[in-house]
């Protein structure tokens, strides 16, 4: 496998989505109120009929199906 993410993570190493167990768990990042970066902030799944998704904010870790998405 190549690194492609210039981080050190390695192409095709994310987890698989234990959810529907078709997807794969991608990671976002965001930027905190003082502009620093937070990586891996949440996780979703790469699925689009599975929507699960897993967040930290403030501490705390939320889980589930992502809302509708609006169309």
């Amino acid at each position: 496998m190549t690194d492609v993410s210039g981080g050190g993570a390695v192409a095709g190493a994310w987890p698989d989505c234990k959810t529907c167990g078709k997807g794969t768990l991608l990671p976002l990042s965001d930027y905190g109120r003082d502009g620093a970066t937070i990586t891996y902030k949440a996780w979703v799944c790469s699925n689009p009929d599975c929507g699960f998704t897993v967040r930290c904010d403030n501490g705390a870790i939320t889980y589930g199906r992502s809302p509708a998405t609006p169309s």
